[in-house]
Protein backbone atom coordinates (compact mmCIF):
# COMPACT_ATOMS: atom_id res chain seq x y z
CA UNK A 1 0.00 0.00 0.00
CA UNK A 2 1.26 3.58 -0.57
CA UNK A 3 1.51 5.26 2.36
CA UNK A 4 2.75 8.53 4.39
CA UNK A 5 3.27 8.23 7.84
CA UNK A 6 3.94 11.32 9.84
CA UNK A 7 6.19 10.19 12.69
CA UNK A 8 7.36 13.62 14.23
CA UNK A 9 6.56 17.33 14.07
CA UNK A 10 9.80 19.17 15.60
CA UNK A 11 8.79 23.13 17.08
CA UNK A 12 12.16 24.91 16.89
CA UNK A 13 11.37 28.58 17.80
CA UNK A 14 10.03 29.63 14.11
CA UNK A 15 10.32 26.64 12.26
CA UNK A 16 8.62 23.47 11.94
CA UNK A 17 10.13 20.11 10.91
CA UNK A 18 8.26 17.12 9.60
CA UNK A 19 9.79 13.74 10.07
CA UNK A 20 8.32 10.57 8.29
CA UNK A 21 8.18 8.14 6.46
CA UNK A 22 6.98 7.12 2.51
CA UNK A 23 5.67 3.40 1.37
CA UNK A 24 4.71 1.75 -1.61
CA UNK A 25 5.69 2.53 -5.23
CA UNK A 26 4.91 6.08 -5.16
CA UNK A 27 7.93 6.22 -2.94
CA UNK A 28 10.18 6.83 -6.58
CA UNK A 29 8.20 10.60 -6.59
CA UNK A 30 10.06 11.73 -3.22
CA UNK A 31 13.25 13.44 -2.76
CA UNK A 32 14.04 11.03 0.31
CA UNK A 33 16.78 12.92 1.41
CA UNK A 34 15.65 16.27 1.36
CA UNK A 35 14.59 17.78 4.94
CA UNK A 36 11.00 19.11 4.87
CA UNK A 37 10.90 22.21 6.78
CA UNK A 38 8.97 25.24 7.20
CA UNK A 39 10.15 28.96 8.49
CA UNK A 40 7.50 31.46 9.45
CA UNK A 41 8.21 35.09 10.89
CA UNK A 42 6.85 34.07 14.15
CA UNK A 43 7.43 31.12 17.20
CA UNK A 44 5.41 27.98 16.31
CA UNK A 45 6.67 26.41 19.53
CA UNK A 46 3.10 26.71 20.95
CA UNK A 47 0.85 26.13 18.49
CA UNK A 48 -0.70 22.32 18.16
CA UNK A 49 0.28 19.50 16.00
CA UNK A 50 -3.35 19.44 14.68
CA UNK A 51 -3.20 22.93 12.96
CA UNK A 52 0.82 21.83 12.23
CA UNK A 53 -0.29 19.22 10.41
CA UNK A 54 -2.40 21.04 7.91
CA UNK A 55 0.66 22.56 5.62
CA UNK A 56 2.55 18.74 5.64
CA UNK A 57 -1.28 17.05 4.24
CA UNK A 58 -2.14 19.87 2.36
CA UNK A 59 1.27 19.67 0.33
CA UNK A 60 0.91 15.65 -0.36
CA UNK A 61 -3.22 15.31 -0.35
CA UNK A 62 -3.99 15.66 -4.02
CA UNK A 63 -0.74 13.28 -5.21
CA UNK A 64 -1.95 10.74 -2.17
CA UNK A 65 -5.77 11.00 -3.76
CA UNK A 66 -4.30 10.19 -7.46
CA UNK A 67 -1.33 7.57 -6.71
CA UNK A 68 -4.09 5.69 -4.02
CA UNK A 69 -2.07 6.33 -1.09
CA UNK A 70 -3.04 7.12 2.61
CA UNK A 71 -1.51 10.25 4.92
CA UNK A 72 -1.42 8.97 8.50
CA UNK A 73 -1.13 11.52 11.40
CA UNK A 74 -1.95 11.63 14.54
CA UNK A 75 -4.21 14.92 15.21
CA UNK A 76 -5.73 16.63 12.35
CA UNK A 77 -8.16 20.18 12.70
CA UNK A 78 -11.61 19.67 12.41
CA UNK A 79 -12.39 22.33 9.70
CA UNK A 80 -9.45 20.94 7.02
CA UNK A 81 -11.13 17.20 7.48
CA UNK A 82 -14.05 18.06 6.72
CA UNK A 83 -12.86 20.17 3.57
CA UNK A 84 -11.07 17.63 2.13
CA UNK A 85 -13.49 15.59 0.39
CA UNK A 86 -14.78 18.92 -0.53
CA UNK A 87 -12.04 20.68 -2.55
CA UNK A 88 -10.99 17.07 -3.65
CA UNK A 89 -14.46 17.07 -5.58
CA UNK A 90 -13.05 20.08 -7.73
CA UNK A 91 -10.04 18.05 -8.63
CA UNK A 92 -12.01 14.78 -9.49
CA UNK A 93 -14.88 17.19 -11.56
CA UNK A 94 -11.41 18.82 -13.22
CA UNK A 95 -10.09 15.36 -14.41
CA UNK A 96 -13.25 12.98 -14.90
CA UNK A 97 -10.57 10.44 -16.86
CA UNK A 98 -7.82 9.95 -13.73
CA UNK A 99 -9.19 7.94 -10.91
CA UNK A 100 -9.22 10.09 -7.89
CA UNK A 101 -9.91 8.58 -4.89
CA UNK A 102 -9.99 10.79 -1.82
CA UNK A 103 -12.17 8.63 0.32
CA UNK A 104 -9.42 7.15 2.85
CA UNK A 105 -6.98 9.76 1.98
CA UNK A 106 -6.44 10.94 5.38
CA UNK A 107 -5.91 8.40 8.34
CA UNK A 108 -6.00 10.04 11.99
CA UNK A 109 -6.68 9.87 15.48
CA UNK A 110 -7.49 13.00 17.01
CA UNK A 111 -9.78 15.72 15.49
CA UNK A 112 -9.48 18.83 17.05
CA UNK A 113 -11.63 22.36 16.44
CA UNK A 114 -9.35 25.18 16.20
CA UNK A 115 -11.75 27.49 15.08
CA UNK A 116 -11.78 31.39 14.61
CA UNK A 117 -14.21 33.70 16.76
CA UNK A 118 -17.44 33.58 14.81
CA UNK A 119 -16.97 37.63 15.28
CA UNK A 120 -13.47 37.64 13.20
CA UNK A 121 -13.49 40.02 10.51
CA UNK A 122 -9.29 39.76 9.80
CA UNK A 123 -8.21 38.79 6.80
CA UNK A 124 -4.74 37.83 4.54
CA UNK A 125 -3.51 37.69 1.25
CA UNK A 126 -1.07 35.29 -0.68
CA UNK A 127 0.97 37.81 -2.37
CA UNK A 128 3.12 37.16 -4.96
CA UNK A 129 3.64 40.86 -6.13
CA UNK A 130 2.02 39.71 -9.31
CA UNK A 131 0.03 41.20 -11.07
CA UNK A 132 -3.26 39.16 -9.64
CA UNK A 133 -2.02 39.51 -6.45
CA UNK A 134 -1.88 43.25 -6.54
CA UNK A 135 -5.41 43.33 -8.03
CA UNK A 136 -6.47 41.57 -5.10
CA UNK A 137 -4.53 43.86 -2.38
CA UNK A 138 -6.64 47.10 -4.39
CA UNK A 139 -9.91 45.25 -4.11
CA UNK A 140 -9.37 44.61 -0.62
CA UNK A 141 -7.33 47.02 1.08
CA UNK A 142 -10.09 48.47 3.17
CA UNK A 143 -9.99 45.10 5.31
CA UNK A 144 -6.13 45.70 6.07
CA UNK A 145 -5.00 41.61 5.55
CA UNK A 146 -2.05 40.41 6.31
CA UNK A 147 0.12 39.84 3.42
CA UNK A 148 1.74 36.47 2.89
CA UNK A 149 4.96 35.50 0.55
CA UNK A 150 6.34 32.45 0.04
CA UNK A 151 9.59 31.51 -0.91
CA UNK A 152 9.79 28.32 -2.13
CA UNK A 153 6.82 28.65 -4.97
CA UNK A 154 7.52 30.51 -7.92
CA UNK A 155 11.12 31.24 -6.38
CA UNK A 156 13.66 28.12 -4.87
CA UNK A 157 14.14 28.42 -1.40
CA UNK A 158 17.94 28.31 -1.83
CA UNK A 159 17.46 30.83 -4.61
CA UNK A 160 18.82 33.60 -2.05
CA UNK A 161 19.32 36.48 -4.60
CA UNK A 162 15.99 36.37 -6.21
CA UNK A 163 14.20 35.70 -2.66
CA UNK A 164 15.84 38.83 -1.46
CA UNK A 165 14.75 40.82 -4.71
CA UNK A 166 10.66 39.59 -4.05
CA UNK A 167 10.92 40.11 -0.45
CA UNK A 168 12.31 43.72 -1.02
CA UNK A 169 9.55 44.42 -3.43
CA UNK A 170 6.77 43.12 -1.53
CA UNK A 171 7.91 44.66 1.80
CA UNK A 172 7.83 48.29 -0.44
CA UNK A 173 4.53 47.50 -1.39
CA UNK A 174 2.99 46.58 2.36
CA UNK A 175 4.73 49.97 3.32
CA UNK A 176 2.90 51.78 0.82
CA UNK A 177 -0.33 50.45 1.23
CA UNK A 178 -0.07 50.18 5.25
CA UNK A 179 -0.17 46.74 5.52
CA UNK A 180 1.66 44.31 7.78
CA UNK A 181 3.33 41.49 5.75
CA UNK A 182 4.98 38.20 6.79
CA UNK A 183 6.94 35.55 5.13
CA UNK A 184 6.93 32.14 4.99
CA UNK A 185 10.08 30.00 3.58
CA UNK A 186 9.87 26.09 2.66
CA UNK A 187 11.22 22.97 1.44
CA UNK A 188 7.62 21.80 0.38
CA UNK A 189 8.66 21.58 -3.56
CA UNK A 190 12.00 20.27 -3.05
CA UNK A 191 10.78 17.34 -1.17
CA UNK A 192 9.26 15.87 -4.22
CA UNK A 193 10.68 14.56 -7.33
CA UNK A 194 9.51 17.14 -10.01
CA UNK A 195 10.71 15.83 -12.36
CA UNK A 196 8.80 12.63 -12.26
CA UNK A 197 6.03 14.11 -11.27
CA UNK A 198 5.92 16.57 -14.16
CA UNK A 199 6.64 13.54 -16.19
CA UNK A 200 3.81 12.15 -15.30
CA UNK A 201 1.21 14.83 -15.52
CA UNK A 202 2.38 16.03 -18.75
CA UNK A 203 1.54 11.90 -19.80
CA UNK A 204 -2.01 12.16 -18.30
CA UNK A 205 -2.99 16.19 -18.46
CA UNK A 206 -0.50 17.78 -21.20
CA UNK A 207 1.12 20.51 -18.68
CA UNK A 208 3.16 20.45 -15.26
CA UNK A 209 2.39 19.09 -11.59
CA UNK A 210 3.39 22.13 -9.93
CA UNK A 211 0.44 24.09 -12.88
CA UNK A 212 -1.93 21.41 -13.04
CA UNK A 213 -2.03 20.03 -9.60
CA UNK A 214 0.11 20.84 -6.46
CA UNK A 215 0.51 24.65 -5.78
CA UNK A 216 -2.70 26.23 -4.58
CA UNK A 217 -3.80 23.76 -1.98
CA UNK A 218 -0.33 23.53 -1.03
CA UNK A 219 0.57 27.48 -0.35
CA UNK A 220 -2.91 27.77 1.15
CA UNK A 221 -2.67 25.31 3.71
CA UNK A 222 1.06 26.73 4.81
CA UNK A 223 -0.75 29.75 6.12
CA UNK A 224 -2.76 28.02 8.71
CA UNK A 225 -0.30 29.02 11.89
CA UNK A 226 -1.33 32.90 10.92
CA UNK A 227 -4.62 32.12 10.64
CA UNK A 228 -5.05 30.39 14.06
CA UNK A 229 -2.91 32.67 15.69
CA UNK A 230 -4.17 35.85 14.24
CA UNK A 231 -7.63 34.90 14.86
CA UNK A 232 -8.24 35.28 11.00
CA UNK A 233 -11.65 34.28 9.09
CA UNK A 234 -10.75 34.78 5.13
CA UNK A 235 -7.78 34.13 3.37
CA UNK A 236 -7.61 35.51 -0.61
CA UNK A 237 -6.03 33.62 -3.46
CA UNK A 238 -5.81 35.83 -6.45
CA UNK A 239 -7.22 33.88 -9.45
CA UNK A 240 -5.64 32.79 -12.55
CA UNK A 241 -8.34 32.54 -15.08
CA UNK A 242 -11.27 34.46 -15.40
CA UNK A 243 -15.03 33.58 -15.18
CA UNK A 244 -15.00 34.66 -18.90
CA UNK A 245 -12.10 32.60 -19.73
CA UNK A 246 -14.30 29.85 -21.25
CA UNK A 247 -14.29 26.00 -20.40
CA UNK A 248 -11.36 23.07 -20.62
CA UNK A 249 -8.92 24.85 -18.86
CA UNK A 250 -7.21 22.83 -16.21
CA UNK A 251 -5.37 24.35 -13.64
CA UNK A 252 -4.62 23.49 -9.94
CA UNK A 253 -6.11 26.76 -8.41
CA UNK A 254 -10.06 27.21 -9.16
CA UNK A 255 -13.25 28.44 -7.65
CA UNK A 256 -14.56 25.05 -7.64
CA UNK A 257 -11.29 23.82 -5.57
CA UNK A 258 -10.10 26.98 -3.43
CA UNK A 259 -13.52 28.09 -2.19
CA UNK A 260 -13.89 24.68 -0.58
CA UNK A 261 -10.66 25.18 1.29
CA UNK A 262 -11.28 26.17 4.90
CA UNK A 263 -8.72 25.14 8.42
CA UNK A 264 -8.65 26.80 11.63
CA UNK A 265 -12.33 29.01 11.24
CA UNK A 266 -10.61 30.11 8.05
CA UNK A 267 -12.52 30.38 4.60
CA UNK A 268 -9.86 30.15 1.47
CA UNK A 269 -11.84 32.36 -1.23
CA UNK A 270 -10.71 32.74 -4.69
CA UNK A 271 -10.71 35.96 -5.52
CA UNK A 272 -10.79 37.94 -8.80
CA UNK A 273 -12.24 35.63 -11.02
CA UNK A 274 -14.81 38.45 -12.73
CA UNK A 275 -11.79 39.36 -14.02
CA UNK A 276 -9.52 39.06 -17.74
CA UNK A 277 -5.94 39.24 -16.70
CA UNK A 278 -5.60 42.24 -18.66
CA UNK A 279 -8.80 44.13 -16.47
Amino acid sequence: MNRCVLKRIVKQKNIVKYLYDIEGEWKRYFAVNEEYYIEYDMNIEDIPDSVLSIPFIGNIVVMASLFGAQIQVKDIDKDFLESIPEFMEGYKNMYPELNIDYSQVVSYENVISNSCKKSSTNAMLLFSGGVDAYSSLISHEEEKPLLVTICGADVSSDNENAWQKIIDNNNQTAENHGLPIVTIKSSFRKILRNDLLDEWSFSVAGDNWWYLFHHSVAMMTMTSPYAYTNDIAICYFASTYSVNTGGGYKIASDPSIDNYVKFCGCQIVHDGFEFSRHE
